[in-house]
This record gives structure tokens, sequence and C-alpha cells, in this order.
């Protein structure tokens, strides 16, 4: 069998497993999930229905206890008045209560008077027990322990199930001793039942149980249903799946503890419908976009696998190896592997365009590269420059020239008092005074100010230089570099460093190099430790000392930049050169990494050293000296 025939029976094997364990996945793990979420929803519906059948019963409880706290009815269970009954058992009372059933009965049991009807037709209610002169002494409603011991729960009558709530009879203000019970009721009839259903807005039922039922749930009813219970009493929740609902169904047990309602909450099957749904979407999405998977790998295979791949590989190491790719691989082959010769063919003329752009734009970044480093010199010449103008702007708005023209015109009004003018005399000898020592000011200020612009003038030409490969490399003076880089730092950073000359300084001998370029990283280097002194600490020292050493077997000047400031982390030692790379709050990133590519530009090299941070810094710089072609160590030493 060909290998492209191999390829494909295996792709199509691993679509079909795949195929397999996806509709495997979706009906043994997912599916279920949705059938559990329904099962879930359909106990909560239970529980919801169940939750308004006890709200019923609480607000049953409340009406009871209004009417059994209270002195008429205190009074009434003692002397049977007949003015209460006359007032609060008549049909409309009982209707405004809300309840089919009031009944009063002695802690005995004895039935003191009772009022049972239809609240819709006025009509009397066959409640059995409910309405017999004598209740049994051990009946649950009777058992009351305090004010707050009140009972409720259903009783099975022949005009159907009614949920009774019981309260002791006591005074308003809650005093005893109690002389009787008060008990509401309220009946399950149809009319409550919708409106169960419409509250809760779910399919059930509320059913009598056959003698089957009710033997069952007396097997299995709840332990603690000794008395009324003071919550409702139910079974536990059971749920059953149909075709195209899920029912959940509870047992409901009376006072007495017997099982006396069934409820049943029916919930449509919408979550595994949807599920289903979603599911095929999605299988029949996943089958597709497999499909077109499928396809895209067997043409990729087809077109750069399933071939004879020795000779490309021999053509390729060749073309790597060569610095033209310009020599075409020769096939006389019209079939698959001709046309990927030619493709080859034709992704080698490519990367040789490719090889040429990025050449370009390697040129391009180098340039712009250059221009950042030149922006980064120039700004820190600029900003002392703007200092030092604002300044001399400053002192000269300070001259009293209005007070001079005032003088002035005094002097020229004969009128002016003798007295008057001597004074202004002398005035205009202190302003004179004055404005010569701020002319002297002034005059030095401009001075700074002008070595400045000397320095950015020689950074622009030294870029104008570089740009035509013009780079002046002269004799310099070391110490002379610094002394005037340390000139033009910005006053406010001088005023809390300390800058140390060693005497070493002024004995190093002569360097070769650009004069403004030196300038430059001199003053980058003395910028950056100030500058780090200031983050760490506000004030510090900053020693420069040199030292005459061997550089791959040439003399070579080094310089050494020390300062006590923030210091280099181990991490960023490696780093602190890049293009970007600063541990400042602030800063480009291109000072030291233009200068450490100008000095190896001419011939030195820049690097740092740090015990970590905290530690201050050392930034070595090393230079070839002026006479470096005849110059020993041992001369030197």
């Amino acid at each position: 069998m060909p290998l492209k025939h191999q390829v494909t029976v295996l792709l199509l094997l691993g679509f079909l497993l795949s195929g397999a364990a996806g509709f495997a996945i979706s009906q043994f793990v997912i599916m279920p999930s949705f059938l559990a979420l329904e099962r879930e929803e359909a106990a909560r519906n239970v529980e919801r229905a169940l939750e308004v059948i006890e709200r019923d019963r609480e607000t049953l409880i409340t009406h009871v206890n209004s009417w059994a706290i209270w002195d008429d009815t205190w009074q009434y269970l003692i002397d049977k008045n007949a003015a209460y009954e006359k007032t609060n058992l008549n049909p409309e009372a009982v209707v405004a209560t809300e309840a089919n059933y009031i009944g009063y009965y002695a802690l005995s049991g004895e039935q003191i008077s009772s009022r049972s009807q239809d609240l819709v037709t006025n009509a009397p209610l066959d409640l059995g027990e409910l309405l017999k002169s004598q209740l049994p002494k051990d009946q649950p409603l009777l058992i009351h322990h305090n004010a707050q011991d009140y009972r409720a729960g259903f009783v099975n009558t022949p005009s159907g199930p009614i949920l009774v709530a019981a309260a002791p009879v006591l005074k308003t203000n809650g005093d005893g001793p109690s002389p009787g019970v008060l008990m509401f009721g309220r009946l399950l009839d149809a009319t409550t039942i919708d409106r169960i259903a419409k509250q809760t807005k779910l399919q059930l039922t509320l059913s009598a149980l056959t003698p089957r039922e009710i033997a069952q749930a007396r097997r299995h009813r709840p332990v603690s249903l000794a008395g009324a219970a003071k919550t409702l009493s139910h079974a536990e929740v059971q749920v059953a799946m149909a075709d195209s609902s899920v029912n959940g169904t509870t047992i409901i047990y009376d006072v007495y503890g017997d099982p006396i309602l069934g409820l049943q909450v029916s919930t449509p099957r919408d979550i595994s419908a949807r599920g289903r749904a979603a599911m095929r979407s999605a299988e029949i999405f996943i089958a597709v976009f497999a499909a077109v998977i499928l396809l895209a790998l067997l043409m990729f295979l087809h077109k750069l696998v399933i071939r004879p791949l020795e000779r490309l590989t021999v053509y390729a190491t060749a073309v790597g190896e060569e610095v033209e790719l310009s020599a075409p691989l020769e096939m006389d082959s019209n079939d698959e592997i001709g046309s990927l010769t030619r493709e080859f063919n034709r992704m080698v003329e490519r990367l040789a365009e490719t090889r040429a752009r990025l050449l370009e734009q390697s040129y391009k970044a180098g340039v712009a590269e250059m221009a950042s480093g030149v922006l980064h010199n120039i700004g820190n010449a600029v900003t002392p420059l703007g200092i030092k103008l604002s300044g001399i702007l400053t002192e000269l708005r300070q001259a009293p020239q209005r007070e001079i023209a005032l003088a002035n015109e005094e002097l020229a009004n004969a009128a002016t008092p003798v007295g008057r003018r001597d004074d202004l005399a002398q005035f205009m000898v202190l302003a004179a005074t004055e404005l010569g020592t701020l002319a002297g000011d002034v005059a030095s200020q401009v001075s700074s100010a002008l070595a400045h612009v000397y320095q950015i003038q020689l950074t622009l030409g030294d870029q104008q230089r570089f740009a035509r490969a013009e780079r002046v490399m002269e004799t310099l003076k070391i110490p002379r570099i610094v002394k005037e880089c340390i000139a033009l730092l910005p006053l406010d950073l001088q005023r809390n460093v300390t800058i140390e000359l060693s005497p070493t300084l002024d004995l190093a001998p002569d360097v070769c190099t650009s004069r403004a370029a030196l300038s430059q990283i001199v003053n980058n280097l003395l910028l950056n430790a100030m500058e780090s002194i200031h983050e760490h600490r506000g004030h510090g020292h900053v020693r420069i000392a040199t030292q005459v050493v061997d550089h791959q077997g040439t003399a070579a000047l080094r310089t050494e930049f020390v300062d006590d400031g923030l210091g280099i982390a181990a991490g960023d030692l490696q780093r602190i050169f890049e293009a970007g790379m600063s541990t400042k709050n602030r800063g480009s990133g291109m000072g030291l990494h233009w200068s450490a590519n100008t000095i190896a530009a001419m011939g030195g090299a820049l690097w740092a050293e740090s015990h970590g941070h905290g530690a201050g810094a050392r930034l070595v710089m090393l230079l070839p000296l002026a006479s470096a072609a005849n110059l020993t160590l041992e001369a030197a030493a």
C-alpha cells in the first residue's frame, strides 16, 4: 500500500476513534450531568411547593395567636359570654379570619364552642372529630407547655384535609393561667391547591393516599412525629423520571403522624431536551470541523511529507551553507516531486528577497538606535542649559531697571530738591554697582551656557562625521575631559553628591579617541552615578580613578566611576547595556547602550560591577592609549 494511503487510513481511523470517544463522553459524562440537574430541579420544585404550604401554616398560626392572646377570648373561656359569640363568631367575622373552622376547647378537651363554614357559600362543613363535644385529652393539638408552644398540622375530615393551628388562650399581656385552647382551621380544597400552583408556577397535585400508599408511608415516616410538629412533617422527596417530565413526590403527615396527603410536582424535561439539542449541534459542528481539519492534514502531508525527502534535505543543507541563495534544484519530472521542487525553488528565491529586506531593516534599525543615542546625549546637555538660561532670566528680571528709570526722570527735573538729588545720585551709584555685579554673574552663566551649547555642537558634529564615516580620533587628556563634564553637571545633583578625583587621574596618560563621543560617555556615566545616589539615599560620593592595564596584549587606560548609590541587581548586570534597559524609575535606557557601543567602536570596552541592590556600582571604561603602539606596561609603570 502506498505511503499516502497508509497515512490516509491512519488519519481516518484516528478521526473515527476521536468521534467515538466524543460520543461516549457526551452520552456517559455530559448527558448524565443534565439528568442530574433535572432531578435536582424536580426536588427543588417539591421543596418550593412545601414552602408555600409552610407559609400558609405560619400565617394560620399568626392568626390564631392574635385571637388566643386576648383578654376577650380569655374571658370568654371563663364565662362563655354571649356578647363575645355575637361579635366574633358570626359568619362575617369568621370569613374575615380566612379560616374554615374556629374551635374553643377547655384543657380537658371539652368543646366550648365551634364554627365551621365554607368561605364562599357560608354553608356548614362536616369536619368530623373537630366538631365533637369532646376531644381526647391526648389530642396533639391540646398539648401546650407555654405561650410559645403552639401546635399546627393537618387533620383528615369528611370534607377533606384541613390545616389546623392551635394556641393556648392567655390574657393580652401574656399572663395565665390558660383556661383552654383556640383552634383555627383552613381547608385544603381545590381553590387552595390552585392558588399554591399559581404562586409556585408549578404543575402540582395534592391527592389522598391509597391504602397501599398509606401502609408504605407509615413504614418510612419520620422518627419524631409525636404530636403536632412545629414544622410541616413530610417524607423524604422522591424523584422519578418519565418520558416528558421529572416527577418529584413526597408524603405529608397529619398531627397524629399518619400519612394524609401525597404531593407530586411534575417538572418538564427542558434541561435534558436543551442539552441533547446543544450536544447534537456540537457534534455536527465538531464533525464538520474535524472533516475540514482532516482534509487540511491530508493536503499538508500530501505536499510536505509523503515524498522522497532525502534529496530535498541535501539541497536544503547546501542552500543553508551558501551565502547567496541562487542555485535552483533541477528536477526533470512532472509528478508531485517535480511540483514540490519548483515550490522549493520559489521558496529559495523568496528567502533571498527576505534576507535582503532583513539586511535593509537591520541597517534602518541601526540608524534608529544611533539616533536614539544622539538624542539621549543632547537631552543630557539641554537639561542643564535650560536651567542656566532660566537662572539668567530670573536674575535679569530682578535688576532695578524701573527704579533707575524713575531716578533719571527725577534727576532730569530741575524742581527736584538738592537733598533728593544727593540721595538719587547715591542710589544711581549703588544701582550701577549692582548692575555691574549682575553683568559679571550673567556673563559667567552665559559662558557656562555656551559650554553646554558647545557640547551639543560637538555631539551633532560627531554624529555628522559618523554618518560620513569620518569620526575624528585624536589624542585627549582624560583629566581635562572629566573636569569639563563635571562643570556641566546640573547644580541640583552636584549639591548633594561629592565627586572625588583620585590623584591617579592627573597622572593618566593620553588616550586616542573621539572628543565629542568621550565627553558624552563620561557625562552619561557621571549622570547615572549621581541619579542612582539621589534615588537611593539623596546624598553620597562618586570616586573617579585611573590605571594603565593590559587589554588583549595592548596597553590601555582603565577609568573607574565608583558610586555608593542604588547598585545593580545580579540579574541586571548582564542586561544593563541592552537597549531600553534601565534600573532607574525614569530614563530611556539608551545612555549606557549607546556608550558601550561607541566605546567598542573606538577599540575600547565598558562594563559594570556591583555587589547587588543597595551596594553601589562601579562602571569601568577601557580606552586605548594614544601611544599604545610603542608603550609597554613596564614603561607605563
